[in-house]
């Protein structure tokens, strides 16, 4: 039965067509819808063999190729036959049999008489002038479904990305496909849902990889019963903040820190806060944080000192140089502010504002000098701790280029209707008066060195008389929405530039993000912690360890 029904898929279709369809043929509905066409045909048959009589040489007579649209009509049954040709007494059209006629394929035959009729059909044919030409319609086309069958439906989707939300409408081919989704069902993973109306699907996946979507689906003329089904693979990009390793420091080591640390002063005036945070390149591999920070505020005379320092990644002690580079300098600072110098410097700010004409430029070269009293010198006692920290401890530090480090000073004090910020500044980083939508003064330049990622540390070159006054800046200013400092695990990512460390634009950004995301505000009760969870921002390429303090 199935051979005779792809023979009759040869003849209609062609070998290479009829070689598509032909796996369907075990299929229960295909094989049910064949007794339907081979019923209705062997009827159309008789009908229309009652109507012709057509007297043909069946040894002459051969069919027309396939792909013609119209056929001629295989010999009928003597004239005066009082029955219809039942299928078994056709005759086979050239060497390929019709399914519905019994010789075997690729064996011709002639037919004989039947027994049953007085007439038998003449042995030689008729003239060609009397042989009529007759032609009949070609074969009904297959229904649609059967058709279908064989042009499967492909669905898909645009990647995801893991801990993301996701969001995209499942595609499919052909596109113009008319069919209906019954249900999608995705992992537990994904966490993903579906509107069967629009195709859109929605979710944060929490896992990555490669994950497969069973569709169930129906065409919008198929049975209501009707399901289909299919696949599509989806892919998960893996979240990146998840493949690093987070692992303790060792708390044995020595020169051991603690991977984190916040705080917060308050004053009369402003406020003081600051953290810092272990990047995820020292977290992956279990070692110390190499940034530090030191803040600390006068009450009695109003000065505000902040501190931060990075030290040096190729030096193996730097997190212990970082330390004593902050704790050093802001030390200094909290004596020198509160005496004489301290004093000094405020004299020094009230010629500068009373001054006017050519003798500003003098009054403001006496509040530099202040200033170097003061705030340079708090780096050259820094750098001279580093020297006496090798000394001291021998067995742990080979010389002081180990302890090598960035050191970024700030103070502040309010004097009258302005404010006096001063710096010093060694490495990279930032240190910058922000005034919001208006400005940003920054407070020395970038160290950059030969090579991307080089810049200069605290050595003795830095702390000498030229170079102290040349790193020592200050500006007198009305107010100011903040006066940040900051280590290059911050700067870099957050400005990625130099140029544009000097646009007001890229400083309104981070002050927007700290008000919203970190807390810094007045009314924030804890701004510490909230500006320590800010650090673990992502940035592609920046796992440094991150170091910010902010006098606002």
């Amino acid at each position: 039965m199935r051979e005779r029904r792809m023979n009759y898929l040869i003849s209609i279709l062609g070998s290479d067509s009829a070689k598509d369809l032909g796996a369907f043929l075990d299929v229960p509905e295909i094989t049910s819808l064949f007794g339907v066409i081979e019923k209705k045909l062997r009827q159309d048959w008789a009908n229309f063999a009652k109507r012709q009589a057509v007297n043909l040489d069946v040894q002459k007579w051969s069919a027309p190729p396939i792909k013609e649209t119209a056929k001629l009509l295989p010999p009928p049954a003597p004239v005066e036959a009082q029955h219809s040709p039942r299928p078994h007494e056709a005759t086979p059209i050239g060497k390929k049999e019709n399914p519905l006629m019994s010789s075997p394929p690729g064996q011709e035959t002639t037919p004989e008489p039947s027994p049953a009729s007085p007439l038998a059909l003449p042995q030689t044919p008729p003239a060609p002038s009397v042989l009529p030409t007759q032609t009949v319609s070609a074969p009904p086309p297959l229904p649609e479904p059967l058709m279908r069958a064989h042009v499967p439906v492909t669905f898909k989707l645009r990647n995801a990305r893991q801990s993301e939300r996701y969001s995209a409408q499942i595609e499919y081919e052909p596109a113009d496909a008319q069919i209906r989704l019954i249900d999608v069902m995705s992992p537990a993973e994904l966490f993903f849902t579906c509107d069967l109306n629009s195709s859109l699907v929605e979710g944060i996946p929490s896992a990555s990889g490669d994950f497969t979507i069973e569709v169930r689906y129906r065409w919008n003329d198929d049975s209501p019963v009707t399901e289909r089904k299919g696949n599509l693979t989806l892919y998960v990009n893996a979240d990146p903040k998840l493949l690093w390793k987070n692992l303790e420091s060792n708390r044995s080591d020595p020169l051991w820190k603690e991977d984190e640390a916040a705080q917060l002063v308050c004053g009369e005036d402003r406020r003081i806060v600051a953290a810092r945070k272990r990047g995820r390149s020292h977290a992956h591999v279990g070692t110390c944080c190499d940034d530090d920070f030191y803040l600390q505020h006068n009450s009695d005379k109003g000065w505000y000192v902040a501190i931060v320092a990075d030290g040096a990644g190729s030096a193996k002690s730097s997190r212990q140089g970082s330390r004593v580079a902050v704790r050093t300098a802001g030390s200094f600072l909290k004596d020198v502010l509160a005496g004489e110098d301290g004093d000094k410097v405020a004299t020094a700010v009230a010629q500068v504002q009373a001054a006017g004409g050519d003798g500003i430029e003098t009054a403001r070269r006496v509040l530099h000098n202040a200033l170097y009293v003061t705030v340079g010198h708090a780096a050259h006692r820094a750098m001279k701790a580093l020297f006496d920290e090798a000394q001291a401890r021998p067995e742990l530090i080979d010389s002081v280029k180990d302890l090598a480090t960035t050191l970024l000073i700030g103070v502040a004090r309010k004097f009258g209707n302005q404010w006096l910020c001063a710096a010093y500044w060694v490495g990279d980083g930032a240190v910058g008066v922000y005034r919001r939508g208006t400005g940003v003064e920054l407070l020395g330049e970038v160290d950059a060195g030969e090579y991307s990622g080089q810049t200069r540390f605290l050595d003795a070159n830095e702390v000498s008389q030229e170079a102290l006054l040349k790193r020592t800046r200050f500006t007198l200013c009305d107010d100011f929405t903040a006066f940040l400092l900051m280590t290059d695990g911050v700067s870099d990512p957050k400005f990625e530039t130099e140029a544009r460390l000097a646009k007001v634009e890229a400083w309104d950004a981070l002050w927007e993000e700290l008000e919203t995301g970190a807390g810094v505000s007045l009314k924030d009760e804890h701004p510490d912690q909230r500006l320590l969870n800010w650090l673990d921002f992502w940035s592609q390429g920046n796992h440094d360890d991150r170091t910010i303090a902010i006098i606002y």
